[in-house]
């Protein structure tokens, strides 16, 4: 995009991990150095004689803060001192450019100076920033298509600013402009307008269906699926995709693809051209049946700590609070959502029995169990029995997905799975449950990044690996798990790494380690156990 617009690689400083070759000149000799404090700040310095300074900065933001690598995070305040000295040293325009979550929360602490300043985020103050289909879809894809085809800050602000808002309502990008006229460039300016495609939306009760018109050829053409609601993860990761799918040629200037790729809501058709020139449309479509989920947290000392990391990990997946049903002990205080009812044999029934026109439903039970049976309450046990033939009288189209940890877990596989079902128990035998580790922890964090069924079993099964009396079982009989999500899939990029497992062989020490994040670390911890 730079380059295009007349500046040369000579005049900037590109700081990355990777060391690729960037203009496809055979060389690689595009990434000026990795990215750290220090070096932002000598390329900072560097560019002390300039009449603008464009920087561009994206990747896991937290509050006031940007991790500038996994053991690195630059604080806004340091950013400041460095902006402040470049502009007193020589008056310049800056054009600052942050895509991350939080990155809002840079805005405050850069303004407030007399020197001239377009500050731009994609975020006002702590939200998610959405990174879909590649990046082609957020704030610094929309943005610095509109930079490509010569159009001037504001204006291409203003252009992605309403393309992320039309299909992600709680990611709103803003922007702190003090002194710097509206017509302001970047670079020469040059135009690579075109026209914009033309979307029609044909009806259709089956498909997806559009007619599009462009004389400069139509690139992609695709549709993404909205939050249904203004749901905000808050998790301070990236979030990677949504739903989506490719609309095909079909002929005649026609699109389409089928509804089932979707859940149900709004969606949003997105036509690009060979020029770069995108089109939005909203179109409503797709099934109006709701997912819903059932949680029940019956006795034992962890189990209100497992369903409540299941109910949030349901709202990352665009769960609202009236499509989760939650069953708790009396006075239960947890941070997703007051409990429902009761959790008993009969509200768990009732529950059940209502699960009428909805697309597919998701029961999570998480305490104390025994071989068929599943302590409930403290004065009451659920027989396998009963619940199958609660589970065998609903009447839905899509799936049922049952997810059981407790002791015993598994003695529930043969009843309660089958029938279309898929039925996960954490345990064969005895569960293991130990602080902050657990197979529901495992495998609703999973869930919550956007891991499909089977993955989040197979991340979780691992996870335990080194428990070997503890096997947790999958019973899918339409061998769909590898393909189904709860709610709608949708992923969260990976901000921490840990130490890989280690094997020690004699020695008495190993270090391990934990890569910095964005945000505050809250708790790190380590299992040790005996050969």
């Amino acid at each position: 995009m730079l380059n295009y617009q007349g500046i040369g690689k000579e005049n900037i400083r590109y700081f990355s991990e990777d060391n690729a070759d960037l203009d496809n000149n055979g060389k690689t000799d595009d990434i000026f150095g990795i990215p750290s404090a220090k070096n932002l700040e000598d390329a900072i310095s560097w560019a002390k004689d300039a009449d603008t300074l464009v920087l561009y900065i994206t990747d896991h933001g937290g509050k006031e803060t940007f991790r500038m690598s996994v053991s690195e995070n630059l604080n806004v305040s340091d950013l400041a001192k460095w902006l402040n000295k470049s502009q007193s040293e020589k008056s310049k325009d800056i054009i600052f450019v942050y895509d991350a979550c939080n990155s809002g929360t840079f805005l405050a602490p850069l303004s407030g100076v007399s020197s001239p300043r377009i500050l731009m985020t994609s975020t006002e103050g702590a939200q998610d920033a959405y990174f879909i289909a590649q990046g082609m879809v957020s704030f610094s894809g929309f943005f610095w298509t509109e930079i490509f085809r010569g159009s001037t800050v504001t204006s291409a602000f203003d252009s992605a600013q309403k393309s992320v808002k039309d299909i992600v309502k709680v990611q709103i990008p803003a922007m702190n402009s003090n002194g710097i006229p509206t017509e302001k460039i970047i670079g020469n300016g040059t135009e690579r307008k075109g026209d914009m495609p033309v979307i029609e939306n044909i009806p259709d009760s089956t498909k997806i269906r559009v007619r599009i018109t462009d004389a400069d050829g139509v690139g992609r053409v695709w549709a993404v699926m909205k939050p249904a609601n203004s749901i905000q993860t808050g998790s301070g990761s990236t979030v990677t995709d949504l739903p989506s799918a490719d609309l095909l040629p079909t002929g005649n200037g026609e699109y389409s693809a089928d509804y089932n790729s979707f859940g149900s809501g709004e969606m949003v058709i997105y036509a690009r051209d060979n020029l770069g020139n995108t089109s939005v449309m909203p179109v409503i479509g797709g099934s109006s049946l709701r997912r819903k989920a059932i949680i029940v947290s019956g006795t034992g000392a962890s189990a209100l700590k497992n369903a409540d990391a299941a109910c949030n990990a349901l709202k990352l997946q665009w769960y609202s609070d009236t499509d989760i049903i939650f069953l708790a002990p009396p006075d239960s205080q947890v941070s997703c959502k007051k409990p429902d009812n009761e959790a008993n044999s009969a509200n768990l029934k009732n529950a059940l029995a209502d699960m009428q026109n909805i697309q597919d439903v998701t029961i999570y039970m998480t305490g104390a169990g025994s071989s068929g049976y599943f302590r409930i309450n403290s004065k009451e046990n659920l027989a396998v029995s009963s619940l199958k033939q609660w589970l065998d009288a609903l009447q839905i189209p899509g799936k049922v997905v049952v997810i059981y940890d407790a002791d015993y877990s598994a003695s529930f596989a043969a009843s309660a799975g089958g029938k279309d079902r898929i039925f996960i128990a954490s345990a064969d035998q005895m569960a293991f449950s130990g602080d902050n580790i657990s197979f529901s922890a495992f495998f609703w964090n999973s869930v919550g990044n956007g891991a499909s069924v089977k993955k989040a079993f197979t991340d979780a099964k691992n996870a335990l690996g080194f428990l070997s009396i503890v096997t947790p079982q999958i019973t899918d009989s339409s061998s769909i798990a590898a393909s189904y999500y709860i709610g709608n899939g949708i992923k969260m990029a990976d901000a921490v790494a840990i130490t890989p497992d280690i094997t020690l062989g004699g020695q008495t020490s190993s270090p391990i380690w934990l890569e910095d994040t964005a945000g505050n670390i809250v708790q790190a911890y380590a299992m040790i156990t005996k050969p």
